[in-house]
């Protein structure tokens, strides 16, 4: 990190004793007080002395000061699919509210996060595709865009105490008309498999 006043330079290390990566996420708060960091745990394999870098196992947020020092973490099943770390953004709506997109089986789903209370809430109620989420830290409107295999892509946006969503755009509504896809859930066992 530079400061740009003053030139001074800080570095800052992922942790050295769980092999944890910095991820191209990053974000800071309105007040410019607080940095949130994306991490990425390595797969640790039984037998191998390294850990692999290709895959990951998990992923994490951190939270920091402007020195740089870790105020708190959070490590919640939610990151647990990190691989696909281009589908992985947060942004903070204020000091104390943040929110992320993180995938989950085939969807990319939006989740709210209060660092006071601790609670993550998903924000995306149907499945599909959230993305490129921007927030306005005034209003606490999220605005961001959904698709999914049912669904053309859309404009949206959500408040932070909302339940549902309100579409703002309505582009590709003949493409809606002419999609005959239809998604429906699957469930298989891979222990009957013997898996």
């Amino acid at each position: 990190m530079i400061d740009l006043k003053t030139g001074h330079e800080q570095s800052l290390k992922a942790d050295d004793r769980d092999g944890t990566i910095f991820d191209d996420d990053l974000s800071w708060s309105p007040d410019g007080q607080t940095l949130l960091a994306h991490l990425l745990y390595p797969v640790n394999l039984p037998g191998r002395t390294y850990p692999i870098y290709s895959y990951t196992e998990h992923g994490a947020y951190r939270f920091y000061n402007v020195n740089l020092r870790e105020l708190a973490s959070l490590n919640v099943p939610e990151l647990s699919n990190a691989d696909e770390d281009d589908l992985t953004s947060s942004q903070f709506v204020s000091s104390d509210d943040v929110v992320f997109t993180a995938l989950s089986g085939m969807n990319v789903n939006l989740y709210h996060y209060n660092r006071r209370s601790g609670q993550v809430r998903q924000l995306s109620g149907q499945p599909g595709s959230y993305g490129n989420v921007v927030v306005n830290p005034n209003s606490h409107q999220i605005l961001f865009r959904y698709s999914s295999f049912v669904t053309p892509p859309e404009l949206y946006k959500i408040g932070l105490d909302e339940d549902k969503p309100t579409r703002l755009t309505s582009l590709n509504s003949d493409v809606a008309d002419l999609n005959q896809v239809r998604t429906d859930s699957c469930f298989v066992c891979l222990q009957e498999w013997g898996l």
